[in-house]
């Protein structure tokens, strides 16, 4: 109904069986007289009213000061929908008799009983009836949600209904704020509404990708249990709350030990966080999903079980989603060099500069590559101009470009390309003329999209770019997968698998321009410096690709020096036992910190590998239980050694770390997992707990400025604090 006066201009519609044949007592509910209001509710059996449930005594006949909301089926179906609403109103257990002067305005004589009185009353206009209420199921009468949540969003929008905006009446947007407010029902009505996603059931998780480089975002907001935060859902073990006026996302982990929910569900440890930007809609309640901004995991403010998200944009434009209009990807420059150093790179840069300088101190056997690089790269664009390609023909095209292009694209890339593949991948002459112009004069877009979305695809395109690009720039979006992972590893980068290979090639891009001492270095001789990087952090360095094989053997080469395994021959003359001298041995890093030319790294001995194995009895340290299996040049069982504080640090310390108090043994499960998996920590801290005291005694107890060298500094220095 629309005024709830009577039937003189209207009937009820829907209601079910009963309003077929009668009319409920409902139709009277905000007919008022002399500002008194007589409502009525069917309330099941003996037409009785719970009134303990509302003021807690048993014996009462009524209760005061109820909030009394009234909800509606809308004609068409599909839900429970507020209506109006009493406040301050009086329930009463029992059906009483309307008064006289009620009863002779009423349309109906024969609907003479209530049970809820009340004089402060509203009733929606039928347009605003938009706020649907989930969890009452069959039932004439609830009684309120004990956990508050659905009755403090009740709440919220008496006080503010106005600007109350539901998603089943908002269609397509096509800009969204923060300050709007908007509130949705369900994740797929923001997906339907924001990002034009034609869905019809909920995700079953917690994000969704849009193609715009970001995520859509969908966390629960956490509740306060006994003046502490708890999930916002059992089904999370993440406790998300805002901080810093809704600036700041805090994503904080369950402990061991707190449980999810009365179950008894304990939460699991995982190291899945993804660092791209995403649009969020925090849910802050049932079936209220709002935009809060596009936030971006800070990871320098970040450990394993505490994230935090910052907030890097408060709108979004969602014409970009509607059809005619060419998708933008979230470009890193949209937020500044500055704001992604802060995000991603050590607040003190100290240990990237420490790379830097050793390798500057090796640099000069690096600048005869760079320069036959460029010399390659050089004589084919200045044969190959822009107007050289316009004027050239489709045979010269086919039997010396095509085939030029070839082999210039091996030898710089390491590719596999023939005439034939060239020439099926970038069509005839003139077509290649204004795709390589459009490529790279297209100042409207960023390097990113103009790769990203080439015709020719993202590696190809980056390769070409590069030649004709004076700069080089693009030679970092040249790199697979897999080596991109490998540089962003080396550089602390940390990224989530699953996010766009041009944005993981951007993060290095944006890296270099971190420091001004690489400022005016080019993009390959950066590239150099990412080989080297790679080499000194020990990741499947057979992946990691290189423009020539001479580079690569050379890298190769270097890492194998980094090689913990203790080969078959040295352990030929091992001896049967051994213990620590537990006095320190000098450094073989001079005062001045530079590090021998001859490798790039820190000299390492086999026999100090050697008796570390033996101390060990060739058992893992972690469990000497550990499964393992015999050398195959030796009857010694197979563990691999590990320096406890990595040798990488061997410049901050007096004495050398290269000795047998600080040379774990360890299966090579064990081993992987220090490097690359989760719970590290663990191991290390159990490793530390057994060592410190011959670390100490090995002078290794302080660095050389003084810092102590206790559990949180070595996992400082793992990059796990």
């Amino acid at each position: 109904m629309n005024d709830y006066q009577g039937i003189d201009s209207e009937r009820p519609q829907g209601g079910g069986k009963y309003n077929r044949n009668n009319i409920g007592h409902e139709v009277h509910n905000y007919l008022g007289v002399n500002g008194k209001y007589y409502g009525f509710v069917e309330s099941g059996v003996n037409n009785t009213i719970h009134v303990e449930k509302l003021c807690g005594d048993t014996n009462a006949d009524y209760a005061e000061n109820v909030l009394v909301v009234w909800v509606a089926r809308k004609p068409s179906g599909g839900g429970q929908f507020i209506v109006g609403w009493y406040k301050n109103a009086t329930v009463y257990r029992e059906l009483q008799d309307v008064p006289a002067e009620a009863m002779e305005a009423r349309s109906l004589k024969s609907h003479s009983v209530y049970n809820i009185y009340a004089e402060d009353v509203f009733l929606l206009d039928p347009k605003d009836r938009l706020f649907q209420v989930e969890g009452m199921g069959q039932n004439n009468i609830w009684y309120g949600d004990k956990s508050g949540e659905l009755n403090d969003r009740v709440r919220e929008y008496i006080s503010d209904y106005k600007s109350y905006v539901s998603s089943s009446e908002i269609g397509k947007l096509r800009y969204i704020k923060a300050s709007d407010n908007i509130s949705f029902s369900y994740n797929f009505e923001v997906l339907n509404a924001c990002f034009g996603a034609d869905m019809h059931a909920s995700l079953q998780h917690a994000t969704w990708e849009p193609g715009d480089g970001c995520l859509v975002w969908f966390p629960h907001l956490a509740k306060i249990e006994n003046g502490r935060y708890a999930p916002g859902s059992s089904e999370v073990n993440w406790k998300n709350y805002f901080e810093d006026d809704n600036k700041d996302i805090i994503i904080q982990m369950l402990y061991p030990g707190e449980m999810v929910n009365t179950n008894g569900k304990e939460p699991s440890l995982h190291y899945g966080v993804d660092i791209r930007p995403s649009h969020t809609f925090m849910k802050m309640g049932e079936r209220d999903f709002r935009y809060v901004g596009t936030y971006m995991l800070d990871y320098n403010s970040s450990s394993l079980r505490y994230h935090v998200s910052r907030r890097i944009k408060e709108g979004i434009d969602l014409s970009i989603w509607e059809s005619g209009h060419d998708m933008k990807y979230f470009d890193m420059s949209q937020i500044g060099k500055d704001v992604f150093k802060s995000f991603y790179i050590d607040k003190d840069y100290k240990q990237q500069k420490a790379y830097i300088t050793r390798f500057l101190e090796n640099d000069k056997e690096y600048l005869d590559d760079e320069v036959q690089y460029d010399n390659i790269r050089k004589t084919f664009t200045e044969k190959y101009s822009l107007i050289a390609l316009s004027r050239m023909g489709a045979e010269q095209y086919e039997n010396s470009f095509a085939p030029e292009l070839a082999d210039v694209l091996n030898s710089l890339f390491e590719a596999s390309y023939n005439k034939g593949l060239i020439l099926e991948k970038i069509g005839q002459v003139n077509e290649f003329g204004r795709a390589l112009v459009d490529l790279l004069h297209d100042t409207d877009t960023s390097i990113n999209d103009r790769i990203r979305n080439s015709i020719y695809g993202s590696e190809l395109a980056a390769q070409i770019y590069t030649l004709y690009d004076k700069d080089g720039y693009a030679y970092l979006y040249t790199l697979s997968g897999r080596v991109v992972e490998n540089f962003n590893y080396a550089l602390g980068i940390k990224s989530d698998e699953s996010v766009d290979l041009v944005a993981k090639q951007s993060y290095l891009y944006f890296w270099r321009y971190c420091d001004e001492t690489i400022l005016d270095w080019s993009v390959y001789r950066f590239y150099q410096f990412l080989c080297f990087m790679a080499s000194i952090k020990r990741r499947t360095i057979q992946y990691v690709a290189a423009p020539r094989a001479d580079v690569k053997k050379r890298i190769e080469e270097e890492s194998k020096k980094l090689d913990d395994e203790v080969c078959g021959s040295d352990l030929a003359e091992a001896p049967k036992s051994f213990e620590y001298s537990s006095s320190p041995r000098a450094s073989e890093i001079k005062a001045s910190a530079k590090v021998p030319k001859e490798g790039n790294i820190v000299p390492r001995h086999a026999d100090r590998k050697v008796n570390a194995l033996v101390r060990a009895e060739y058992h893992c340290e972690i469990d000497k239980n550990h499964p393992t299996f015999k050398r195959r040049n030796s009857d010694k069982d197979y563990t691999e050694t590990h320096h406890l504080i990595p040798l990488e640090f061997s410049s901050e310390f007096e004495y050398t770390l290269d000795t047998e108090e600080n040379i774990v043994s360890l299966c090579s499960n064990c081993h992987n997992q220090i490097h690359y998996g989760e719970g590290a920590e663990k191991l290390l801290k159990q490793l530390f707990d057994e060592r410190k005291d011959a670390l100490y005694a090995a002078g290794l107890e302080k660095t050389i400025k003084g810092v102590t060298m206790d559990f949180q500094q070595l996992l400082h220095m793992y990059g796990l604090d």
